[in-house]
């Protein structure tokens, strides 16, 4: 009874429904044509395994093999602590202040009026997602953008310059912890002190050396920025069915409002 109820209130409404999903599809075509349609951009990062495929004792000729061992592991698991670094540096104002300086790249991503530094980190932080893939340590950054070049381009720009800072950290305090232990080390006259110093000291240099080449320190790219073939927004799967959906609804309860009056 219920059921043949419902029925009858659709079919007597169907009118109403009708109008109101022409309406809504109406109204997502024009959503379709006035908003921007952006394609997005996308790069695969993992961090680096610093200690992998490299014989460290080398580094220690005189050192025992705990000694040996200690050094291994911390040069291993700053790999996990660097990438975060790298992951959170992404998008703070640091990396926004080195960017900030290149007016065609900003020009790109800001209006005029908006152009300082405080919009440019916001931008970046509302713009540019991280996700975790699996239960895998690796990273999918995208970013989406009018321009599907520039968008690819900027993905690549941005993992240059978070790089580029993070290194420079590594690098000043791997120079400011060289001086300390060279120091420590002409004042310490224990064989066991010097050894763990000179440990400590090798450990510094490698990673004033790593700081110093040419290649990615904290975050690879796994797979390179690529860009999307066709806009991602706004999605037109997503848009008409909805939009169809709210104005067939709103059309029901124009006739349900109609037919209350009319009693």
């Amino acid at each position: 009874m219920q059921d043949q109820q419902a029925f009858q209130a659709i079919w007597a409404s169907r009118f109403y429904l009708f109008y109101g999903a022409f309406v809504g599809i109406i109204f997502a075509l024009i959503l379709m044509l006035a908003l921007p349609h952006k394609y997005e951009a996308a790069m695969i990062v993992a961090p680096t395994n610093k200690a992998e495929g490299k014989d460290f004792s080398a580094l220690l000729p005189d050192a025992d093999i705990p000694a040996l061992q200690y050094f291994v592991q911390r040069i291993a698991g700053n790999s996990s602590t660097d990438f975060t670094s790298f992951e959170t540096l992404m998008r703070t104002s640091r990396v926004a202040e080195e960017i900030f300086k290149n007016k065609i790249i900003l020009a790109q991503l800001l209006p005029t009026e908006k152009q300082t530094v405080r919009y440019l980190r916001d931008y970046l932080q509302k713009e540019i997602n991280i996700t975790p893939m699996a239960a895998t340590a690796m990273r999918e950054v995208t970013f989406r953008h009018t321009n599907p070049e520039f968008a690819k381009a900027f993905l690549q720009i941005l993992y240059d310059k978070t790089d580029f800072i993070l290194k420079q950290d590594i690098h000043a305090r791997a120079d400011t912890l060289i001086t300390h232990l060279e120091q420590a080390l002409v004042n310490t006259r224990s064989p066991d002190h010097r050894q763990a110093l000179v440990t400590l000291l090798k450990e510094q240099e490698h990673l004033k050396l790593l700081t110093s080449i040419d290649v990615p320190y904290a975050a690879q790219l796994i797979e390179p920025p690529i860009v999307s073939v066709k806009p991602v927004t706004p999605n037109a799967w997503l848009l008409f069915p909805v939009l169809l959906l709210i104005g067939a609804g709103l059309g029901y309860v124009a006739f349900a409002v109609r037919d209350k009056t009319s009693l």
